[in-house]
């Protein structure tokens, strides 16, 4: 039987190059000790990943389970750190997290790297907003962005935390160093913003009323920017409240609207079939252009957010497509819900379950997509 521990340390590295998912490289890393060197080390190209979906396991407070796309297969762990504590997604590989004591983390759900945040307190809140159990409303999403793509390594100065919070929605930004989280001053209007993505330095934020603001990364001052006339599919969902349904992403210097739409009954629950529709921010003519065609790009949405991945196919996943979690409230009346993990294509306007319905419990809260990272 060869013995893999004595290949050369060049050969070895040769063979973790080629590896393409972290999975892969997580089992690679379990064959021997000097294997496991070029893990720990961190000696591996990593890729554009697809993400995990995240899902709160509620008879076991503190394990997650993390469904994969690319392998068919659901992964449970223990991570203690969400113990007890409120967690968002974000459009990176790391989750915030909020205690009873209203300190913030900021949570690699994998390599479990836990980084301290400004507490809650510092965040400027009425006397109101700062009590339980509203304390733990008062963040309404979650961004963590790298000013550079891929960021050098170990360089958390290259990396920033935007917030949506409180109940005018407005913008906070901590940076590394940082010991209060910077609030951005948006004198021009009121905006209440609800989606927030980064693109060369600037900061575009979605605000209710459908405009888009632009700020500067280091100042955090506005910038003068030509607003275009959001969508009419945007619009409707403005009008009906529903903010969730509609996130802000940057996708290959593109800025991309997704916009979520499905019907609901009386009581405002969703009903029918899920559709989605994606445009495009066309910087010249200062307009928003509809895309039914992404090209090798796939996104997948949940309520906090969503991230769009190049070349999904090296993933077992599909292109043009949009993965989601549906549920289909129209059982509630019978004791039955029914969520599964959905994907939709963009061309065909068709949406097909993915048949991990049996893993996602009935009373399962927010679930995320956690794009997997070892950085």
């Amino acid at each position: 039987m060869a013995d893999w521990s004595q290949l050369p340390y060049d050969l070895i590295h040769e063979v973790a190059s080629h590896l393409v998912a972290i999975e892969d490289f997580h089992a690679f890393s379990a064959v021997c000790c000097d294997w496991r060197s070029v893990y720990s080390t961190k000696e591996w190209h990593q890729r554009p990943q697809v993400p995990l979906l995240m899902i709160f396991v509620p008879e076991k407070n503190g394990f997650r389970n993390f469904i994969s796309l690319y392998r068919n297969k659901v992964y449970k762990l223990e991570i203690p750190a969400v113990r007890g504590r409120k967690t968002w997604g974000s459009c990176s590989g790391w989750i915030l997290t909020l205690g009873l004591d209203l300190t913030i983390q900021l949570l690699n759900p994998l390599t479990r790297v836990c980084l301290s945040l400004p507490p809650q307190s510092s965040l400027q809140l009425r006397p109101n907003d700062a009590r339980t159990p509203y304390c733990y409303r008062v963040i309404k999403r979650v961004f963590v962005f790298m000013k550079q793509q891929p960021p050098p390594r170990n360089d958390e100065g290259d990396s920033f935390v935007v917030i949506i919070y409180g109940p005018l929605y407005q913008l906070a930004v901590y940076r590394p160093g940082y010991t209060s989280w910077t609030i951005v001053k948006e004198t021009a209007t009121l905006n209440q913003f609800i989606g927030v993505a980064f693109r060369k330095d600037r900061i575009f934020a979605l605000c209710k009323a459908g405009s888009l603001s632009v700020f500067d990364i280091d100042s955090l001052a506005a910038i003068d920017f030509d607003d275009p006339t959001p969508p009419e599919n945007v619009k409707f969902a403005l009008r009906k409240g529903k903010f969730n349904h509609l996130m802000l992403v940057e996708s290959r210097g593109d800025i991309l609207i997704v916009c979520k739409q499905q019907d609901s009954n009386r009581c405002g629950f969703p009903v029918g079939p899920v559709h989605f529709f994606v445009y495009t921010l066309d910087f010249i003519n200062k307009q928003w252009v509809e895309v039914r065609d992404l090209g090798n790009r796939a996104i997948f949405v949940d309520k906090s957010g969503c991230v769009v991945v190049c070349g999904p196919e090296r993933f077992n996943c599909r292109s043009n497509s949009v993965y989601f979690v549906a549920d289909d409230m129209k059982r509630w009346l019978v004791g039955e819900v029914w969520i599964d993990l959905c994907v939709y294509n963009l061309a065909d306007r068709v949406s097909e379950a993915l048949g991990f319905s049996s893993e996602i419990p009935n009373d399962v809260l927010l679930p995320l997509w956690i794009v997997p990272t070892l950085e």
